[in-house]
């Protein structure tokens, strides 16, 4: 096998690394933004709770106020775990374009090589017949 054959199967497998890495960073991208979701959902459930007219409402505001916070700040990590994750995920998707241009370029080095190999073993058809070769 030739280098360049052997280039383009490294540069292959590499590619297929980048496309797995970069599918597990937008599955991780896709996880953080539904917690976040889930996050605003309960928070909105509590402040729903806040408003609701009930008979023993008092009792249970301080608790409800807290909650009420904690689901703030959580909701903020979450939106910056986000973001974070968005911004790896297009790090990868950066790398495997990368990727597919190396390998589009080793594809194009040998099947010229190809080509060119083809070429030589035509015209040593022709050469004469003492051995010598053109190539």
């Amino acid at each position: 096998m030739s280098e360049r054959r052997d280039r383009l199967k490294s540069l292959k497998r590499i590619k297929a690394v980048q496309k797995q890495r970069h599918r597990m960073e937008e599955w991780r991208m896709v996880r953080a933004r539904a917690q976040e979701a889930d996050l605003r959902a309960a928070q909105e459930a509590v402040l729903d709770a806040l408003n609701a007219e009930h008979p023993l409402h008092g009792m249970f505001l301080a608790g409800l106020g807290n909650r009420v916070g904690a689901l703030g700040r959580a909701i903020e990590e979450a939106g910056l775990r986000s973001a974070r994750q968005g911004a790896l995920a297009l790090e990868q998707a950066r790398r495997l374009k990368v990727a597919e241009k190396f390998v589009r370029e080793a594809r194009r080095e040998v099947e010229e090589e190809e080509r060119r190999e083809a070429f030589f073993d035509y015209l040593d058809q022709f050469a004469p017949g003492d051995g010598a070769s053109l190539t």
